[in-house]
């Protein structure tokens, strides 16, 4: 339960920022707080709840793990493993990644900012500031499931498929047709969607292996940064390299 507090506090926290950038303005509050993809605490409660195990080390493994491997909301990048696969390197630009990612007041950034985020979020969780009055509940997209789609049921969306949906909207929903939308940017998009997915289920799969696969209650990690730095011959480092090649694979 403390957790839960926690996480309830740093919701109010973040919510309050704006409102406390606007009554301080005129003291010189013109920053823009730092937009950060935050940790899949939802998921990580749930077996919390279910198991009976503190999760928050677990967490804060897995979302250390996702964030040395994809980056940033401002400064996003792929993994290795992605990129150095040839069948693999092809599903997303990193070019529509920066293009799509970042603040909408930089030129030729901030696509996914100015367009997305109020229903999907910063980390395509579904929970963007507009989300609770919306019907339906936009899509998580850490999840990688998505609905409307060519393809067979448990099977991935074409990208086809995802720039149909982006330029054309779904009727019944928030999500409309966005006037001005080039071809160009709305692939940047369906690659920035891509990337979120990606990301997410990493985030999502570390968490689900931590609970059926390590001790937690014993001690086990899913990976210990500090580990990194290491000697090579050491059985630190060489659990911070299995872990980081399980999260690889």
């Amino acid at each position: 339960m403390d957790l839960y507090r926690r996480m309830l506090r740093l919701r109010a926290l973040v919510l309050m920022g704006p409102l406390t950038c606007l009554l301080l303005g005129v003291a010189g509050c013109r920053q823009e707080a730092t937009v950060v993809f935050e940790p899949n605490l939802v998921h990580a409660m749930k077996y919390q709840i279910k198991e009976g195990i503190d999760m928050q080390q677990a967490s804060s493994d897995a979302h250390w793990i996702v964030t040395e491997m994809f980056g940033t909301p401002n400064d996003p990048k792929l993994p290795a493993a992605l990129t150095e696969d040839e069948e693999l390197a092809s599903i997303v630009s990193m070019d529509n990644l920066v293009k799509a990612s970042g603040d909408p007041a930089m030129e030729g950034r901030g696509l996914y900012r100015k367009h997305c985020v109020l229903c999907h979020g910063i980390a395509g969780d579904g929970r963007g500031t507009s989300a609770a009055i919306l019907n339906p509940y936009p899509r998580d997209y850490r999840r990688g499931i998505f609905k409307f789609k060519s393809t067979a049921r448990g099977a991935k969306p074409l990208h086809e498929d995802l720039h149909g949906l982006i330029a054309n909207g779904i009727p019944g929903s928030a999500m409309v047709k966005i006037p001005g939308l080039t071809d160009e940017d709305v692939d940047a998009l369906v690659d920035y969607t891509i990337y979120l997915s990606m990301r997410g289920e990493l985030e999502r799969t570390l968490i689900d292996d931590a609970i059926f696969e390590l001790d937690l209650e014993g001690g086990d990690r899913i990976i210990d940064p500090l580990a990194a730095n290491a000697d090579e011959e050491s059985e630190e480092r060489e659990l911070f390299d299995e872990g980081w090649e399980i999260a690889e694979d």
